[in-house]
């Protein structure tokens, strides 16, 4: 069995954070971009590239350290007797394996999902004609995901991220598509739940997904923050809903009564 040392897996865990750093600048850009300019689509078009294909990148090398925790043994490591960087396809047929599906948890099982169409994605950029059609929606879900994964299973801190957390989360998930939304918040809910199975889930006010933790001042799916209140009469506290014209108050869901 061919092994790969210490200093070689903290490489590629050290490339796909580059690599997320990179892919996050291109999404600081698209939110950048003023829409409305006539040329606003060529940097739409170069910014959606890069973040694609760096958004690979970091995924690649992530999920190459992964196969590696669960299956050193794994034939992909070897190629002629040697240690071989297997490609991503590789990579996720191996992770694929019923024994290796049984060692990942459910929510990196979905975060692969999000891979594999990025995979088809890398593919038909390096090697066809740059369409004007192309859109960062499946590399935002996948570049949320692979924060969280480092974030989680390999505790990289937040700081190294290279952004603030919340302001960049909005950006990077405002570039989601509406009909991306359900497989992203249910890779969310999947993995808040995993992460935290003794707190108490509620649902966040704007996006619909159950990923506000109760210790949390924030959704984990849209990164937008919430208000809690205490109500009055019977002390529960809830997640405010959000103000709109001439409603100012809520209703307890314990006891029904009002709250200013």
């Amino acid at each position: 069995m061919v092994l790969l040392s210490p200093e070689e897996r903290q490489a590629l865990l050290e490339n796909s954070l580059d690599s997320l750093r990179h892919a996050l600048d291109h999404f600081f850009e698209l939110a950048a971009v003023d829409r409305g300019r006539g040329t606003a689509h060529l940097e739409l078009r170069h910014h959606t590239k890069q973040a694609i294909l760096s958004a690979h990148h970091a995924g690649d090398c992530l999920l190459q350290v992964i196969l590696w925790d669960i299956d050193p043994a794994s034939p992909c490591f070897s190629k002629k007797g040697r240690f071989h960087h297997p490609p991503l396809t590789n990579t996720l047929a191996a992770l694929r394996r019923p024994a290796n599906q049984e060692r990942l948890r459910k929510s990196e099982g979905l975060f692969m999902r999000f891979m594999e169409g990025l995979n088809e994605e890398r593919g038909a950029l390096m090697h066809r004609t740059l369409s004007d059609a192309i859109e960062p929606s499946i590399a935002a879900c996948a570049v949320l995901a692979i924060r969280r994964v480092l974030r989680t299973r390999y505790r990289v801190d937040p700081s190294r991220f290279g952004w603030d957390t919340d302001d960049i989360g909005q950006e990077v998930m405002s570039e989601i598509r509406w009909n991306h939304y359900d497989r992203y918040f249910r890779y969310v809910e999947q993995a808040v739940a995993e992460e935290s199975p003794r707190q108490t889930v509620d649902e966040c006010p704007y996006c619909g997904s159950a990923a506000v933790l109760s210790t949390g001042t924030s959704c984990e799916a849209c990164y937008l923050e919430v208000e809690r209140v205490e109500c009055p009469s019977c002390g529960c506290e809830f997640i405010a809903e959000p103000v709109s014209a001439g409603s100012k108050r809520d209703t307890c869901p314990n006891c029904g009564g009002v709250c200013p």
